[in-house]
This record gives structure tokens, sequence and C-alpha cells, in this order.
């Protein structure tokens, strides 16, 4: 005490600014909510967002309630049940680095697949690591020796983030979790290989810790089987929906599709009609609706432990009311759209209007074609059935929007074993199709099933593979990918094709319930026979429960066979084999027969010399299947 006493003041005051010092790094950060820690903190990259740079809440202000949820102690569980273009992926990121900065934990993040996870964590999570200045460097240099940073598993002081992919189990089930991060539930395989429901699997993981935070995050799908809408509508849960003020009478209110009003033939007129007062609010004015707005729960009684939000694509920032309009206008004639715009855009589940379809009715309205093949079509695909005493082959026309005609039925009798029907078979695969325009079509892709005489197929198919013929396999699993990647795990070394069938049956039974020729309109030939007819609707989607979840499957009508239906999945399945750009651009192909069907027609009006007969542009050569549609 002394020798203090009677040290310089000097070192006295440099021994209190050295305590401070300490003071200041060992004292606990200040604590903050996850909304506070994102306007103060984070940055949005340039690659993931349209609106790079510093986060601001204000410009999405109903995100403010949701992400404080997070880090409310209170609260254990937290379903998003929201529309496309509303942010809920980014308020994820922006708890991820408030866990990294604020609160250390382990923490799993589900998408879908195990490429999904790899993809957000290359895409979306690494950069958001790189741009904010207070998260860089705390994950761990990739670069260095023993750094346990790799695209599905990063470290931090005191934590560390896994990503795993839905139909995964072994990445489900890997280490002790505080915090899961579910998103996109809806696209979730009802099991994870065969160890169950793959949340709860997740769930497991964090029994031992007492402030777990669960998070489930997806637009919504059928009414009946989607996980989020049961998620969002368990009793004990406490369900919020964003209300905003009119500007004209005060009134506080939900925005409902039901009050959006524009004028006939003019989506840029669109405004909202406020339920109360009748006056039509402008897009201008919706920003400060928003600020003003407040969650409100329609259940106050249920538990403060496990919270769900409601939200739909009206609310965004990002979502002009004008293009939903327009969106909807685009749908509202096509089953298949019209569900995945009130999935994506009103986040509300979709209802069957019927699970059986009438062949008689289907059977109404067979055509006469003008031509071998019409007008309309621009690119042919195939598709085959191996029976024990044929072959069933399917050639379809494909036009813009993936509309669709029936060119070619042929049942090619024969033992499948043996040479004759094959040959029959390369004799159909390799002809041309005469065009209304005067070109001839070539099969472009062709898809051929080898669940039956599996050999056979594969040594038919082998030196095809150039021609884009196929060898498949059917796969019955709800959420499948329609078309999946290939595998070559047979002594043949063939590419084989994993359809999924149940996938591709939801895709043809909606575009079967479009009436009017257009986008995804099925064409039916007047030679069509009835048997045709019924085999097309001899199945139907039944509900079962596996491991007590409702799961939606197909069960064939007693007596009735399906080998149309199949061919139909089939066809369909060898067109998405061309790829995303052929199938975008179907109307271009149209184009291309006309003209040349033109060209050469005036030729011989202006009396030249015959040119060689046109042949339609064949779909461009697809050089590698990585590059394949994997998910419809």
């Amino acid at each position: 005490m002394q020798e203090i006493r009677t040290a310089p003041r000097a070192k006295i005051e440099w021994a209190r600014r050295r305590a401070a010092l300490f003071r200041s790094v060992l004292a606990p950060p200040p604590r903050l909510t996850v909304s506070e820690w994102t306007d103060r903190y984070r940055y949005l990259s340039r690659e993931a967002s349209a609106e790079p740079g510093k986060w601001s809440t204000d410009r999405a202000p109903y995100q403010r309630g949701v992400m404080d949820a997070f880090s409310d102690l209170m609260v254990e569980d937290v379903v998003l049940m929201w529309a496309s273009q509303t942010g809920k992926t980014e308020c994820l990121n922006n708890l991820i680095g408030y866990f990294i900065d604020q609160d250390p934990a382990p923490i799993l993040v589900i998408q879908p697949t195990l490429e999904m996870a790899e993809a957000w964590s290359k895409d979306r999570l690494a950069p958001m690591l790189r741009d904010t200045p207070r998260l860089r460097g705390k994950v761990r240099d990739p670069r260095s020796r023993d750094s346990g940073n790799t695209v599905r598993h990063k470290v931090f002081p005191g934590g560390h983030i896994t990503t795993a992919g839905a139909n995964s189990p072994a990445s489900l089930a890997s280490r002790p979790i505080r915090v899961v991060l579910a998103d996109e539930v809806d696209r979730y395989p009802p099991s994870a290989g065969a160890e169950g429901d793959p949340f709860a699997l997740a769930v497991r993981r964090t029994a031992t810790f007492w402030n777990r935070k669960l998070v489930r995050t997806s637009t919504p799908t059928l009414k009946g089987f989607s996980a989020i809408e049961r998620a969002f509508q368990e009793p004990d849960r406490r369900r919020y929906y964003y209300h905003v003020p009119c500007p004209e009478c005060g009134h506080y209110q939900t925005l409902r599709w039901e009050n959006v009003r524009w004028e006939d033939g003019d989506p840029e007129s669109a405004a909202y009609a406020c339920e109360a007062c009748g006056v039509l609010i402008g897009e201008e004015r919706k920003l400060d609706m928003l600020r003003a707005g407040r969650w409100v729960a329609e259940n106050e009684e249920a538990s403060v432990r496990k919270l769900g939000f409601h939200l739909n694509a009206l609310y965004s920032p990002w979502a002009r009311w004008a293009e939903i309009v327009r969106e909807f206008l685009a749908a509202k004639e096509n089953p298949e759209l019209l569900r995945v715009w009130v999935n994506t855009i009103l986040a509300e589940t979709w209802e069957e209007a019927g699970e059986q379809l009438s062949p008689d009715s289907l059977a109404s309205r067979r055509e006469k074609y003008s031509a071998e093949v019409p007008g309309g079509v621009g690119v042919l695909t195939a598709a085959v059935d191996v029976q024990a005493d044929r072959l069933e082959v399917l050639v379809v026309g494909w036009g813009a929007g993936e509309e669709s005609w029936r060119i070619h039925y042929e049942q090619i009798p024969g033992d499948p074993a043996g040479e004759p029907p094959w040959q029959a078979l390369e004799s159909v695969l390799t002809r041309g199709w005469r065009h209304e325009h005067g070109a001839e079509l070539r099969i472009a892709a062709c898809c051929i099933d080898s669940g039956f005489h599996t050999e056979a197929v594969y040594r038919f198919v082998r030196p095809r593979q150039t021609r884009r013929v196929w060898a498949i396999k059917g796969i019955s699993q709800p959420g499948r990918a329609l078309v999946g990647k290939p595998s070559r795990a047979n002594k043949y070394g063939v590419k084989l094709l994993p359809i999924g069938v149940d996938t591709a049956k939801d895709v043809v039974f909606s575009r079967l319930r479009i009436a009017q020729p257009g986008p995804g309109y099925l064409h039916f030939p007047e030679w069509l026979s009835e048997e045709y007819f019924l085999q097309l609707t001899a199945e139907k989607a039944v509900t079962k429960f596996k491991k007590g979840r409702p799961v939606r499957v197909y069960e064939r009508i007693p007596g009735r066979r399906n080998e149309a239906l199949d061919l139909e999945c089939y066809a369909l399945a060898a067109l998405l084999s061309l790829g995303d750009t052929v199938v975008r651009n179907l109307g271009t192909w149209v184009e291309r027969v006309r003209e040349q069907g033109e060209k050469a027609r005036a030729e011989a009006e202006e009396g030249r010399p015959p040119a060689p007969k046109p042949q339609a542009p064949a779909a461009p050569t697809i050089p590698r299947i990585a590059g394949w549609i994997h998910a419809w």
C-alpha cells in the first residue's frame, strides 16, 4: 500500500487506464434484439440482394416484430407462413448473424435437399459473413489448417453452423444443436430416409438445451398436406397477422386479396379498398401503412412460447400490387399456375377442386388436326412403356407455355426380350413427322421405363443416348423432383434418370383440368380410342398416413389399366430433360418451324428449284446432364 501511495501520479493513471481497458474487454456486449443488431451491423451483399448495402428494417417494417421474437427469451418456437418476396430468408440470415455475434450457439440450418443446403451456404451465408464488418473474421478462415470451415460446417467462437438436407438423415443427427432453422419445410420429404420426419429428427438434437430456438418457414402447398399450415394452426400456438391503418379513416386491418381493385384490362390501376370506409388506397401509400402497422394476435390466450406469423405478398415492398394483379390474370384460367400463385403470393394452401377426372369429359375434347403435327408444335418428345408382351409408345408435340398435342400412339406387339419390337420402336423414333407449316420434325428426346425387362431397355438405350434416348426409373414419393439427377449404377453404364411419378401425375392431372387451349392445355386427336381416356384417368389421389403424417399418394382404380397416364408422365419428363432453356423458349421453336415452312412455300411459288425438304431445328445438344432441371 505504501508503494502505491508513493508511486508517481503518472503510474497510477496508467494503471487505472489499463484496468478500464480490461473491464471493457471482459464486459459482456450490450443486450440487443435481433432487429436492433441488424439495423446496427448488417450489410446486404450484392450477389444476394437487389438492394445491397446497409440494412434498414424500415424498408419492410413487419420484419421487426418477427426478428425480435427470435431473441425473446420467452419464445421457443416460431413459425413463418409467408409469401415469396417478403424477406423471410433474410430474417433467418439476420438471426444467424445475431447468434454468431451476440449469443454464440450451435446452429442447424435445414434446406429441402443437401444440394440446396450447399447452395444456401455459398450464395447467402458466405457473402453475409464477408460483407458484414461485425461478422468478418469471426468464422475461421477456410484456408487455414484445421479451420473447421467447410461448405456445410462453419465454426466460430462459442458455436458453429451446420447446414443439412431434409433428405439426409446423417446430416440431421450428427451433433447437439441449440438453434434449429428449418427453411421451406413444405418441400421436405415425409421421411429422411427411414428415420422419420426431418424436422422431428432435428428437434431431438436440442433436447439438452433449456433455451433452444426452433424456427420453421415456408410458403404453403396443398391443403391438408402442408407442414407449415399444420404447424401454424396448432391449437396452442399464438397466431399473428399484420394490421395496417387506412390513411384516410385510420381503421386497422389486414391486407386481403378480395379488397384489391383494378379497372378491366389495366393492372396498373390496382389499388386497395379500405374495408371500413371503402376509399381506394394507391400503391404509393403502402410504405406509410407498413410503418404504422403492428402484429395482432388472433388468439391472445395461447402460449407465448409458440408463435406463428402469417404474411402475404400484398405487404411486400418488393411486390407491386399491379404486378400481383398481372400475375393473377395470367394464372386464373390455368389451375396449375393459379395454385402456384395462391401458394406463393397469398401464402395460402391450395385445395384441389376434385381428385378424380371423368374420362368422358376428356374424350369429348377430341379434335381433328389439320396436319400430322399441328402448327402450334415446336418440339417432339416420346415416351415408351414396357409390358410383358408389347411396347407402348406415345409421341407428344410441345408448344409455347407447354401446351401439348398427342401426335402418335401405338402398341408394338412382341416379347421385349427379343429384337423385333425394339426394331419397330427404332423406326418410330427415327422417322420424320410432317408439320403443318411444311417442315419435318424429329423426336428431340425419349424416355423409356426400365422397370420391366431392364436389361433389354439398357441394351437399346446405351448406343442411343447421344440422341437423348434415356432409360428412366419411376419413384413414387411425394415431393420428389420430377426429373432427378441421373446415375450410372448399372453394369451397362447407361445414365438412368429417376422420375418423381407422383410429382409428374400432379402436373398432368392439374393440366387435364385446364378447359381452354393455351399454356398447359392438352390436345387430343380424334383417332384416340375411349380406352386411352380410361387409362389416362385410371388413378386418383388419396390421403394416407405414414408415421402419423398425412401423405398424398395415387392409387389405381380397380379394373383399370394406367399405361396412358404413365406415358403422359414420361413424355413430360422427356421434355424437361432437354433443359430449362429449351422449356422456357418453346415458343421460339414454334416460330422457327413456321418461318422455315413459309420460306419453303415462298421459294416454290417463285418457281425456284425445289429446295431440300425443310426440317425443324432439333433441340440444342445437352452436353451435361448436370444442367438439367432437377425440380418442378
